[in-house]
């Protein structure tokens, strides 16, 4: 089946590296806007005379080192075909940029991140009361250290997806098949802080005084991606695995169910966090994205920034089972009685609040 993802907010999925001013230029498109051009140092070099060669390597090995200074002032031009690729850029000039997974240099979304929003949108779905007592009970009693360990509750989700084998590899997920989606040609940097509430008081994340600000490549908002998801049941195998059980967890038009329900829970938790905290934007945001939600083209939530909430079950746990959410919070070294979490990843506009991470809206074209 043909689906398609429509980004409603900026997301990042990071492939674990960064770069900064020695690796980059500013330079503007025909409309004016500012484009970060990722430079290739290779080719810059290669460009070179041999007495700019070795200039050009003892400014390297300057931590201060910007590459655009040293395009304009020292070598005074841009030598050509040195550039990766371009980003648009909606933010100051970044100290350092995470950067975004590609391929070829083109950003896409894996269906690895989006099959795992599909799988905890099942398992949110279909958790019951007594599920949620086992979960309890997986988690440790403290007696190894003074925080418990949630992570011990992931063995509750492998053997809610496995068969009669209780084993990870005969998942009624193996059957749920998701590709990676296409490629878009550019990515959008952002700048993001973490909005921290409290009681009386709502405050930016800071270390030693400053706001701490992060700037991270990202599949901009408005943009479409294709990709296949497809499922496949055999009741003679599904039956011989244990898994016979477990069949509308390949229904497509059941999954959509899932999603639309999860993320409209999601929202509604979202919008009533807002509201106590006094944070108006993230409460027009959230309103206003509600609408978005249908059954037929559910929200999914995906990437950097998605938050505890919408990537666990922490959220069925939260409005169902406190006991258990309260035994679940003590395992997180910042956990604070009045909120958790209590923290939400922002985008920057202008120096003003933008939008939360990671919204997507996922569009059936069959």
């Amino acid at each position: 089946m043909k689906c398609t993802i429509q980004t409603i907010t900026p997301v990042h999925i990071g492939n674990g590296k960064e770069y900064g001013p020695s690796d980059y230029y500013i330079t503007k498109s025909s409309k004016g806007s500012l484009i970060l051009a990722r430079a290739d140092i290779n080719k810059v070099f290669m460009s070179l005379s041999e007495d700019q060669k070795e200039e050009f390597i003892q400014h390297l090995s300057d931590p201060s080192f910007q590459l655009e200074e040293y395009l304009n002032n020292v070598l005074g031009k841009i030598p050509p075909k040195i550039k990766i690729y371009l980003a648009r850029l909606m933010s100051q000039r970044p100290p350092n940029v995470e950067e975004t997974i590609k391929t070829m240099s083109k950003p896409y979304i894996p269906g690895s991140s989006i099959k795992g929003a599909l799988r905890t949108a099942i398992l949110y779905g279909v958790i019951s009361k007594g599920d949620m007592d086992q979960i309890y009970n997986l988690i440790r009693d403290g007696s190894r250290g003074p925080f418990i360990n949630f992570w011990d509750a992931q063995q509750f989700q492998n053997q809610f997806f496995a068969g009669n084998k209780n084993d990870p590899k005969y998942s009624i997920m193996k059957f749920l098949q998701v590709s990676d989606t296409q490629t878009i040609p550019n990515p959008t940097i952002y700048s993001m802080v973490s909005l921290k509430v409290g009681q009386g008081r709502n405050e930016w994340y800071s270390r030693n005084g400053r706001t701490v600000i992060t700037y991270a490549e990202t599949i901009g908002v408005g943009r479409k991606l294709d990709f296949d998801f497809n499922s496949s049941y055999n009741p003679q195998v599904h039956q011989e695995l244990g898994l016979s059980d477990k069949e509308e967890f390949l229904d497509i038009e059941k999954i959509k169910e899932y999603l639309f329900k999860f993320s409209r829970d999601y929202i509604d938790h979202e919008v009533n966090f807002a509201q106590k905290y006094g944070v108006e934007y993230l409460e027009k945001f959230y309103l206003d994205l509600e609408k978005n939600n249908t059954e037929d083209s559910p929200l999914m939530r995906i990437g950097f920034g998605s938050g505890f909430l919408s990537t666990t079950i922490g959220l069925r746990l939260k409005e169902e089972d406190s006991q258990t959410y309260k035994k679940v919070r003590q395992t997180f070294r910042r956990s604070y009685p009045f909120e958790f979490p209590k923290t939400r990843k922002i985008t920057l506009l202008n120096k003003k609040p933008g939008k939360p991470l990671g919204w997507v809206k996922v569009i059936n074209n069959e």
